[in-house]
């Protein structure tokens, strides 16, 4: 499962959500849905623009966790 860190990167930033609304051009929805792990996709451009306003990689803002290996390890 892929997870989005945008919500510790603000806090880190001392940045809102509404500050990376405004900052995007995009809605507080919008912003709120991707933060909130609520959107199915996110493109290339805007992790781009992401990476470019908060001033940080791409792995600062996705991590990929692996669950069902987790799920199956706990089951030993």
């Amino acid at each position: 499962m892929v997870i989005i860190k945008l919500n510790k990167l603000l806090i880190d930033k001392q940045m809102t959500q509404k500050d990376l609304a405004r900052m995007l051009g995009l809605s507080m929805t919008t912003v709120s849905k991707i933060t909130n792990h609520k959107t199915k996709t996110i493109s290339f451009e805007l992790l781009d623009t992401l990476c470019k306003i908060l001033d940080c990689d791409v792995k600062d803002i996705l991590e990929y966790r692996d669950y069902s290996s987790e799920s199956q390890n706990e089951q030993r």
